[in-house]
């Protein structure tokens, strides 16, 4: 993070460098960066769902985010409540803590439409009322995503399901909906999402296959879901893409190991 956010501030700034590599220096050397800024060029740095960090390298105590800025520069960060809100509030007066309240229903409408026009989608009147009634009662956007993933997928003339009432139970629609036979089935939703679980720091696309792979409950149970497909040991790609293609807007890739690898997003 500290390295990202070093770099942009260089290239904003036209300097060709690379920031340090440890992380002792990096702590060092990003108040400097920071200084790059003044009145006259303000710097403003929004860093989101800082509760989302590892709590490898004491990331979590926000040691390596500085005190005190210079002049011209902010820092706006946001985290769910828990540790690391606690931390920001040791450190920050009251009047610089803003308590976010959930989102009304309108401004979720607008959402909503705006997500659906970004992917060609739309709702007749009855199915979005579903959506919104159930977003409602939570006012969470976290929750509204989710709706807004299943929703989409609805037809027009489809009726609108019966949508849970939060976050958890709709992601319990969701796996149960990606585990009916007509899909991926149970063993095989249950084996690539409990391996993702039990990843450290996520798996690579080819380490995810290569586990599967191994796993002869997952292998038995391809074989008898697709029977006249030829014989092979190892899963086929496309059996974990089209997991994958459902899963995405879930996942996330991130840097870990020396690599890219997929963990879930929230």
């Amino acid at each position: 993070l500290l390295r990202g956010l070093g770099a942009e501030i260089l290239a904003a700034d036209g300097v060709v460098d690379e920031p340090p590599a440890t992380l002792k220096a990096l702590t060092e050397w990003f108040p400097q960066a920071l200084s790059r800024a003044s009145s006259r060029r303000p710097l403003t740095i929004f860093i989101d769902a800082l509760d989302q960090l590892a709590a490898n390298d004491g990331a979590r105590t926000l040691a390596w985010l500085p005190h005190m800025l210079p002049p011209g520069v902010r820092v706006i960060v946001s985290a769910a409540p828990g540790d690391v809100t606690g931390v920001l509030e040791g450190r920050q007066p009251e009047q610089a803590i803003l308590r976010v309240a959930a989102l009304a229903r309108a401004s979720g409408a607008e959402l909503l439409d705006t997500w659906l026009r970004t992917a060609g989608r739309s709702l007749n009147a009855e199915q979005r009322r579903e959506v919104l009634d159930s977003f409602s009662r939570t006012g969470l956007p976290l929750h509204l995503r989710l709706l807004f993933e299943e929703a989409r997928r609805w037809r027009s003339f489809d009726p609108p399901a019966d949508l849970a009432d939060d976050a958890k139970g709709l992601v319990r629609q969701l796996f149960a909906r990606l585990s009916r036979e007509a899909n991926h089935g149970p063993v095989f939703v249950r084996r690539s999402l409990g391996y993702l679980s039990a990843a450290r720091n996520g798996l690579t696309e080819d380490e995810m296959i290569d586990i599967l792979s191994a796993d002869t409950s997952v292998m038995d149970d391809v074989r008898r879901r697709s029977p006249n497909s030829p014989a092979t040991n190892r899963l086929p790609p496309v059996v974990w893409s089209r997991l994958y293609d459902e899963l995405e807007p879930y996942l996330v890739w991130r840097d870990a190991d020396r690599t890219s690898t997929l963990a879930f997003f929230h």
